[in-house]
């Protein structure tokens, strides 16, 4: 794993106890981290590879791993979210798929060994939501086009925030 990396997954580790520290332990962890990289197999650097699964999976391991040390006497709920593409071939995804794969295996690994301390682990693995992480992908013309004819409500989904939250990060976002 390169410097950089190195330096995101501590910070996963950081924030789980900074967060701690300020607002006292929760009852559970919402992993909601990612990145996407589209680029044909055949031309994926394997540095690039190697940052989108320090994002979208290593950071996953790093933050259940911290919030365990907090439930693990009291139980809890870890939420980790993935992506329908864990169990698709999709061109120029290798990277995405890859990762999102990965923390649907490291989710069912973590269900079963923390389940004695009442701890449960869940994969939410949702279809298309247009996020900024994906904004420019879902405007290509092949992709709309494609992605119209499979979804029922002719497109992505779109993130929203309740007119109560405080902003996009709000624990309480909606998707319509």
């Amino acid at each position: 794993m390169a410097e950089r990396d190195c330096v995101i997954v501590s910070g996963a580790s950081k924030g789980i106890d900074a967060a701690i520290a300020e607002r006292g332990p929760g009852a559970g962890l919402v992993n909601n981290l990612g990145v996407h990289l589209s680029a044909p197999v055949a031309s994926l650097e394997t540095r690039a590879y190697e940052t989108v699964m320090a994002l979208n999976a290593t950071a996953v391991l790093v933050a259940a791993r911290e919030t365990h040390a907090y439930l693990r006497d009291r139980g809890g709920l870890i939420v980790n979210i993935g992506s329908f593409f864990d169990k698709l071939g999709a061109p120029d995804n290798l990277a995405y798929c890859a990762s999102k794969a990965a923390v649907a295996a490291m989710t069912r690994c973590m269900a079963v060994e923390w389940a004695a301390a009442d701890i449960r682990v869940l994969n939410v693995a949702p279809g298309y939501i247009r996020t900024d992480l994906n904004r420019d992908d879902l405007a290509r013309e092949r992709v709309k086009t494609c992605l119209g004819g499979r979804i029922p409500t002719g497109g992505p989904a779109k993130l929203r925030t309740s007119p109560n939250s405080p902003g996009p990060c709000s624990a309480n976002p909606s998707v319509s």
